[in-house]
């Protein structure tokens, strides 16, 4: 289909919010990891800190392999800021990796 040949394209996929406080951020951005993860495992997921202005100021964080499997048990039990809390919601996901069994 149309969406696989670009989906095959695509090498990088950047997650830029609005930046501040939402409730549901935090498994908005675990299913996105996680669905990009099910479906091109391949493409580079950059995650940008503090909204458009990170965009703009080059605060980025890389999503890695590690990062995409712990991402997997994200839901909505922790709420983050993610105009300054990104390296925490991806150290939360660290965490919840280590507690789930395998």
């Amino acid at each position: 289909t149309t969406a696989e040949g670009l989906l095959m394209a695509v090498k990088k996929v950047a997650l830029l919010t609005a930046g501040g406080l939402a409730p549901c951020l935090s498994s908005a951005v675990g299913g996105l990891i996680q669905r990009y993860t099910e479906v091109a495992p391949d493409i580079e997921i950059i995650a940008y800190r503090g909204g458009y202005q990170g965009l703009l100021k080059g605060e980025k964080m890389y999503v890695t392999p590690e990062v995409r499997q712990r991402c997997l048990a994200l839901g909505a039990q922790k709420v983050f800021d993610k105009s300054c809390d990104l390296e925490a919601l991806i150290a939360w996901c660290g965490e919840l990796g280590h507690t789930r069994a395998p």
